[in-house]
């Protein structure tokens, strides 16, 4: 008897991403970029994914789906799902956190993309990112990941770090003088001109410290 080839769709042919309309446009996900000083320097926390091509360093985010209610709530279950649940929040302190945002827009010019830019202190109960409490709840994940063989757990358990970026390294990592690589995401959202005054030589990291810790002292842990 001949063998049967059987194709299995993963999705069906009418499958339309949900998306969340805000303002007349509609938005396919959002993400967290928290601002902090890790070793005296000023900078960024992002994670690290493995790719076929090499790591990817690129920021807390991803799709939006309909359970999410909103950006917010997108942004808050993507940041507990890539961190491993390491360091938990909520809305409300996300909300609480948010210092600016940053729009991606297509090839349109229409926001797809939402990025909220966050203060690290307030955003997180214990005020600090912990590398060894991420990689706690990393180990514990891959030990139930690996009971089962399945490439789609791949998927979901690609984040491997989360790690600090100073922002007196970021221009030498956009203009691809380093081994790190940015995703597409993170370097259209470090375009934007919130980051301006932090990649000019570092001219205005010291100011921005300095409005950081304020902001933080001004708006204190609920």
């Amino acid at each position: 008897m001949a063998s049967v080839k059987r194709k299995f769709k993963i999705t069906p042919r009418n499958y339309v991403r949900p998306t969340f309309s805000r303002e007349g446009d509609n938005y396919t996900g959002s993400g967290i970029i928290p601002e902090g000083i890790f070793n005296e320097k000023f900078g960024i926390w992002v994670i690290v994914e493995k790719s076929n091509g090499g790591d990817i360093y690129t920021d807390i985010g991803g799709k939006y789906c309909f359970e999410d209610i909103d950006l917010l709530g997108c942004a808050t279950r993507e940041w507990n799902e890539e961190t491993y649940y390491s360091h938990e929040i909520t809305t409300k302190a996300l909300r609480r956190a948010i210092n600016g945002t940053v729009e991606i827009k297509d090839h349109k010019n229409k926001p797809t993309y939402l990025s909220y830019i966050v203060t690290e202190e307030v955003l997180l109960s214990d005020n600090t990112i912990q590398p060894l409490e991420f990689h706690k709840s990393r180990e514990n994940a891959m030990k139930n990941r690996n009971k089962f063989n399945s490439d789609h757990l791949d998927k979901i358990y690609r984040t491997k770090d989360i790690v600090h970026i100073p922002y007196s390294d970021i221009p030498k990592i956009l203009t691809g003088t380093t081994d790190i690589k940015f995703s597409s995401r993170l370097t259209c959202i470090l375009e934007d001109e919130h980051f301006k005054p932090y990649l000019n030589e570092n001219d205005g990291v010291e100011e921005i410290r300095t409005l950081t810790q304020e902001t933080t002292i001004a708006t204190p842990n609920k």
